[in-house]
């Protein structure tokens, strides 16, 4: 089981089911205990390609796979592989996160489209802690390419904007790849545009 974030929580968490293991986030109370935690051995998890939205592993007993992870996320996921290998949970990544480095594909109109279908995109973030390590990765995984980073919040080095309202009067006339967006929630289809502009087709005469 996860923690619920307080003592007495857990306890009632630990005593209405059988429980081996309670799983604790980083940052959690537990953290203040400062007890001594055990070391597991890591288990050899090799990084083959990065991807800014996918990942190509090697792992140890599983052989080369391609999951749905940002390589952002890389050494998360070799620790939480390690823990599942040593503890023996039975472990399966078939999803990507959807509240931290979420990618959604725009077309003209900002209209979400199937993955990879297009070359703009709007990543999604909902903790502003990740903001500058996320940016740090597009500036590293992409530095051709067409950045914007908006927040609803103030943040160094974002734009703050107010809301979905805000992102769609700063990306739709302008030309972009990547746009990291830090708020609490999003909902992408409150962001297409309800008349898009019809681009004009050139005369063969110009």
């Amino acid at each position: 089981a996860v923690s619920r974030g307080d003592p007495i929580g857990d306890l009632e968490l630990l005593s209405s089911r059988e429980i081996r293991y309670l799983l604790f986030p980083r940052g959690s109370y537990l953290e203040k205990l400062d007890l001594p935690s055990p070391s597991l051995p890591p288990l050899s998890v090799e990084l083959i390609q990065p991807y800014p939205f996918e990942v190509k592993v090697a792992v140890e007993g599983w052989g080369i796979h391609r999951l749905p992870i940002p390589s952002l996320f890389f050494p998360e996921l070799q620790e939480l592989l390690s823990l599942c290998h040593n503890l023996n949970f039975h472990c399966s990544i078939t999803t990507q996160p959807r509240h931290h480095f979420h990618p959604y594909f725009l077309d003209s109109a900002l209209r979400v489209i199937e993955f990879g279908r297009s070359q703009s995109v709007l990543i999604h973030e909902t903790l502003p802690s990740l903001a500058r390590r996320e940016r740090k990765f597009l500036e590293e995984m992409a530095p051709w390419a067409e950045r914007l980073y908006l927040s609803t919040e103030e943040l160094e080095g974002f734009q703050q904007v107010r809301g979905v309202e805000g992102v769609r009067e700063m990306v739709y006339n302008r030309p972009f790849h990547y746009v990291l967006y830090i708020s609490e929630d999003f909902d992408p289809s409150m962001l297409a545009v309800t008349n898009p502009k019809i681009p004009q087709k050139e005369s063969l005469f110009e």
